[in-house]
Parts: C-alpha cells; sequence; structure tokens
C-alpha cells in the first residue's frame, strides 16, 4: 500500500512506496525526504471537544464506517469552498488527525458533514484573519496618536428646550425707540438730555437751541416748549410733582412739565459770595448741584426745591484732597451723593458731604475701549440711579455700565452705541437719548 507525504515547497500530495534519495515532488520537483516533509497520514495533538466533535463527523449516516482520509478531506474543502490546494491543506491539517484510507464519496453523508465543518472552520478563521489585519492595518483605535482629536460620538437625542441652556442676557434689553432726525414734532437735533416724571411724561432736550419735547409712556409726542433764547440746554431733572429743572447757561430754571410754564429759577446767590454758576443738578433727599465758582474749584451745593434758596455746600478738595472737575451728579433717596468727573471717574459722598469712596477710573489717554477692563468708565458723559441703588453711567463705546451702590461693577448694556443723557422711571425702566441717532431708547432690566 502506498504512502503518502505532502510537498513542503508547493502543498501538493505524493504517494510513494520506498522513499529514496531520488524521490521528487512531480509538480515542482523538488526534492523529498520523508522526515522533512509533512506525512498526509500523520497525526497531531489536538482539543479533546473537537476531537468528539470530529468523531462524531466522521461517520456515516447509518453509523459506524472507516475515518475521512487527509486527502479526502482536502477535496471535499476544496470542492465545497472553491480554496486553493495551500489552503484546504492548512485548514484540513488544523482541524486533523487523519489517517490513510480509501476517499469517501462526496455526496456520502460524512463527507458532506465533515465538508459543512470544514467550511465553518474556514469561515470563522477568515473572519478572525480579516479582523487581525484590519487592525494591523488602521493600528488600535483605543489610544488615538494626541495630535488628532478622537471624533466626538452625538447621541441621537431629542431635548426639550426648556431644558436646554440659554444665552446669559444682557443687564437690560430695549423695549422701545422713538424720534427720527429732524425739527418737527418728535423729531430731534442735538438732543443730549432726558428726564421722566412720575406719571411717566418722557422730556427730551436739545442742546444748542434749548427746545423741550413731551411725549407719553408709548413715546407720542405730547407738547414742548423753549427755554428762550440763546439757551443752551446742559442736563434735565424732573421732579415728582412734575416740575422740571433745566441746568441752562450756569442757571438752575424752572417750569411745570406738561404745560412749559415758567417757575422761579434756582438761587445762584449765596450772599457774600459770587454767584453760583451751575454745572448739573439732580434730585434725592434733596436738592444737589455741583458749582465751579469759588476760586475755580469744585463744589456740591445743597438747594431747597421749594424756595430755591442754597442750604449749603461743601469744597470738594478739601474733602477728596485733590482738585476735581465734576460734570454730572446724582444722589439716592438715603442721601448719598455720586458726582463724576470725566477723567477720574465717580466719586462718592455721604449726605453730609464725608467723602465715601471712587469707582470707574476714567477716560485714559491713547488708551481704546477695548483695552480697559469692564470697571473702568472710557469717556463717561452722564449718570443715574434706580430705586435700588444702583448707579448707571453712560459712557462712549459701551453705551450704558451698571455698577452697585458701593461702585462695584455689575454689567453692561445698549452695545457700543453712545448714550448722551439717560434717567429712569419708577419702575426702573432705562431711558438714554441716542443723540447722534436722533432717537430715545427705552431699556427694561432683565437681571433683578
Amino acid at each position: 500500500m502506498p504512502e503518502a507525504l505532502i510537498c513542503p515547497k508547493c502543498a501538493a500530495e505524493v504517494q510513494y512506496r520506498d522513499a529514496g534519495p531520488s524521490l521528487t515532488c512531480p509538480r515542482c520537483h523538488a526534492p523529498l525526504q520523508p522526515e522533512h516533509a509533512s506525512s498526509a497520514s500523520g497525526t497531531k495533538e489536538m482539543d479533546p471537544e473537537l476531537r468528539e466533535l470530529l468523531a462524531e463527523v466522521h461517520k456515516t449516516p447509518g453509523g459506524g464506517g472507516p475515518p475521512v482520509s487527509k486527502i479526502q478531506a482536502i477535496k471535499d474543502y476544496r470542492q465545497a469552498t472553491g480554496a486553493g490546494l495551500a489552503e484546504a491543506k492548512r485548514a484540513v491539517e488544523s482541524a486533523g488527525p487523519f489517517q490513510v484510507g480509501s476517499p469517501r464519496p462526496a455526496a456520502s453523508g460524512g463527507g458532506l458533514r465533515w465538508v459543512a465543518v470544514l467550511a465553518i472552520v474556514g469561515l470563522i478563521a477568515g473572519v478572525v484573519g480579516a479582523i487581525f489585519a484590519l487592525v494591523q492595518r488602521n493600528g488600535p483605535t483605543i489610544n488615538p496618536p494626541t495630535n488628532i482629536a478622537p471624533t466626538a460620538v452625538v447621541p441621537n437625542l431629542s431635548i426639550p428646550q426648556s431644558l436646554l441652556p440659554s444665552a446669559t442676557p444682557q443687564f437690560a434689553t430695549m423695549t422701545m425707540e422713538f424720534g427720527s432726525q429732524g425739527v418737527g414734532p418728535g423729531h430731534f437735533d442735538d438732543a443730549r438730555s432726558i428726564a421722566v416724571d412720575n406719571r411717566g411724561h418722557i422730556y427730551v432736550g436739545e442742546y444748542s437751541n434749548g427746545r423741550v419735547q413731551v411725549f407719553d409712556t408709548t413715546g407720542k409726542y405730547l407738547s414742548e416748549f423753549s427755554l428762550g433764547p440763546n439757551s443752551y440746554l446742559q442736563n434735565l431733572i424732573a421732579d415728582r410733582n412734575g416740575t422740571v429743572y433745566a441746568v441752562s447757561s450756569s442757571h438752575i430754571l424752572r417750569f411745570t412739565g406738561t404745560t412749559g410754564a415758567a417757575v422761579p429759577e434756582m438761587d445762584s446767590d449765596a450772599g457774600t459770595a459770587a454767584p453760583k454758576e451751575y454745572n448739573d443738578a439732580c434730585i434725592g433727599a434733596m436738592m444737589y448741584a455741583i458749582s465751579s465758582s469759588g476760586g475755580g474749584e469744585a463744589e456740591i451745593v445743597r438747594l431747597d426745591t421749594n424756595s430755591g434758596k442754597i442750604l449749603g455746600s461743601f469744597n470738594t478738595k478739601k474733602l477728596v484732597g485733590e482738585s476735581l472737575d465734576l460734570f454730572r451728579i446724582v444722589s439716592l433717596a438715603t442721601g448719598e451723593i455720586y458726582a463724576l468727573d470725566r477723567e477720574k471717574g465717580v466719586f462718592k459722598f455721604a449726605m453730609d458731604g464725608r467723602y465715601i469712596n471712587r469707582f470707574g477710573g476714567g477716560k485714559t489717554a491713547g488708551v481704546s475701549p477695548l483695552d480697559l477692563p469692564p470697571s473702568q468708565l472710557f469717556s463717561p458723559l452722564n449718570i443715574a440711579a434706580d430705586g435700588q441703588g444702583r448707579i448707571y453711567v453712560s459712557d462712549a463705546g459701551s453705551c450704558i455700565k451698571v455698577y452697585d451702590k458701593d461702585g462695584n461693577y455689575i454689567d453692561k448694556f445698549g452695545g457700543h452705541e453712545v448714550a448722551f443723557g439717560i434717567a429712569i422711571d419708577d419702575d426702573d425702566n432705562i431711558y438714554a437719548c441716542m443723540r447722534n441717532r436722533h432717537t430715545v431708547r427705552k431699556f427694561v432690566i432683565s437681571k433683578r
């Protein structure tokens, strides 16, 4: 009975009776030595569970039957899968052991079952090999290179809008704007001052001609009056009785707001001292005004709103320790006074004139407002206070900045517009006179 071996070079099966020194492979003509070649009838150790499965598959449908030869197994595998000889040999050898015997017909039950097992083994081996090759080609995925950002996995979730984070709102948002350029009713020409009385009437004053227009809470034009010829309007103030105070040409004039009827002006004569020249005024616990008379040093003057008489004054240089050029003033109902120096910032005083602190910095030459910290003022134009004691300063390039009563910066709003005059009503709504746009804007506080 001939023996068989597998050529180590081309994997061809070679049958022989006597393996002499002249034994060669009939396909590739490689010299063969049985001890160097793979025996077609050789066996090797295998997993016991696989051995039992193969033993069961080797049986014919009727039970028993001779074992499948290695050669027959290779032929069956190639017929079933279309694989090459070398691939079939490797798959069959991985499943072994086999004995040399008569080839079993391909259509027999045991052969078909065997082919099925080999096909499954081959499929599993192919899948594992493909995965291994893919990993080797693409590299590991759990440790990507540090210079390549891993692709984010975004879950397909539907999140209710109410649960999504919203953009941080500004301190206040604009809810109304009215006016346009011109000289007729409802139009503005160089409007820089604004005031609001306790009934919501809005007073808008023009600097160069002394005209004051009156509007209702919706911005509807109601009436107007004039300060008189050659009057330059520096600022407007309104008290809770509807009286409008106009700081004009160093005087404080008074009018009945809705009719424009003139009322005797506030006193500027302090007796033996030189007459006061007023730059601005405000109404809180009482009326305070800024005067630059008296040797050129800034003074804060107290006035009686009923009689218009001067009640007293204090020199700010003596209180602060340096000369101030005060431009605007506002006070709280609790008596604190805030005076604005355009170059040095805001100075806070107690009702009795005691100096408390300063904040906001002031204008810095040669520096852009974008280069300054948010709390610092660039070129302040006006100042106001609301019912919570917050201080509002209109600042070129930042519109309106907000501070608490101690001078701590809170926020800003209005974009990069320029607001000349600002006023606040009893509901803490803010009105800004946008001189360059010839309009008035109303802002409602978003953050309480």
